[in-house]
């Protein structure tokens, strides 16, 4: 496994990025690549079960990528894009799975009879967090992006969910126990995001998110700040500055939160407009959303391409 930076100090300070205005595909905004639109990857059971879907940022072009009958969740890009990881029942019971983002080259990279679910691809390529209970409990593991050298972070906590990388691939951040974790990604300085707080009400619910600058996680609460509605929340990375990006009252569920390759937005599943949920974009400047998908089948679990340009939001 490559070797770790142990130290919290070690995050790179990258500079959040600028916003920008325009018509859908008017204005490119200082990605890594700015030659093609960045794409949104889901989960959808439109076609019956669950499927993993590949659309353009602005909700269009959307394809069937994994086309299987067997169950397949929780998307994850590469950082080049090529690739998207996800796991899958196909084989009998649930596994990490890769595949080209055309839904070609399937290779399966764990193989057991434990569980293993909810892979993430760090932003260096070069590993896989995921959840797995082959100790016997879920905790967090790692592993090399070519399923080799799994390791278990996490013996002491169990019951995890929700990994996500820190831009740096230094860190690892996740829920347990309702709260929002970090943890070195040897293993060590383990620290706890989320402390007690008075403003709280309820509890964290995970699906935790670093932004592209390093400072904030995007998250989801079921139950919410008081006065304020359950949704996906936006908090600095050392706890504080905890703010929904809905702020009128409703019972809409939102989950699954995911930034832009930018920074300037997020993309999430809400139940806002229907019974099943939808896949969401929001611009966290100006609070306004646009609902990419609308089908009455439920579309989940989106993840933004890390490469790529944003589409600006249409104006009203």
């Amino acid at each position: 496994m490559k070797a770790a930076i142990s130290s919290l100090a070690m995050l790179l300070a990258l500079a959040p990025a600028g916003c920008s205005g325009g018509g859908l595909a008017a204005t490119l905004a200082p990605t890594a690549d700015d030659t093609a639109m960045s794409r949104i990857a889901f989960v959808s059971k439109r076609d019956g079960n669950w499927e993993i879907y590949v659309m353009n940022a602005d909700g269009s072009d959307r394809k069937n990528v994994s086309n299987h009958p067997g169950f397949d969740s929780n998307p994850s890009w590469s950082p080049d894009g090529r690739r998207i990881a996800f796991f899958s029942v196909r084989d009998g019971d649930r596994d990490i799975y890769v595949m080209d983002s055309n839904g070609s080259n399937v290779v399966r990279l764990t193989d057991n009879q434990a569980i293993d679910h909810s892979p993430a691809w760090s932003p260096d390529g070069e590993e896989i967090a995921f959840v797995s209970d082959r100790d016997g409990r879920p905790n967090l593991w790692v592993m090399n992006a070519d399923g080799t050298d799994p390791a278990n972070l996490t013996p002491t906590q169990v019951n995890v969910r929700w990994p996500g990388w820190s831009p740096d691939s230094s860190r690892i951040v996740y829920e347990f126990r309702s709260a929002i974790y970090v943890i070195g990604r040897d293993g060590l300085d383990r620290a706890r995001v989320i402390r007690e707080r008075t403003d709280l009400e309820g509890f964290f619910v995970g699906w935790p998110s670093w932004s592209p600058s390093g400072f904030k996680l995007a998250i989801t609460m079921r139950y919410a700040l008081d006065g304020s509605p359950a949704s996906v929340y936006t908090v600095d990375d050392d706890g504080d500055n905890v703010r929904p990006i809905r702020t009128e009252p409703g019972q809409a569920f939102e989950e699954s939160p995911g930034w832009s390759p930018d920074g300037r937005m997020l993309v999430f599943a809400s139940t806002a407009e229907g019974s099943a949920s939808d896949i969401f974009v929001a611009d966290l400047e100006t609070g306004r959303r646009v609902r990419l998908t609308d089908h009455e089948a439920l579309d989940s679990f989106p993840a933004w391409e890390p490469r790529g340009f944003v589409p600006a939001l249409p104006h009203e």
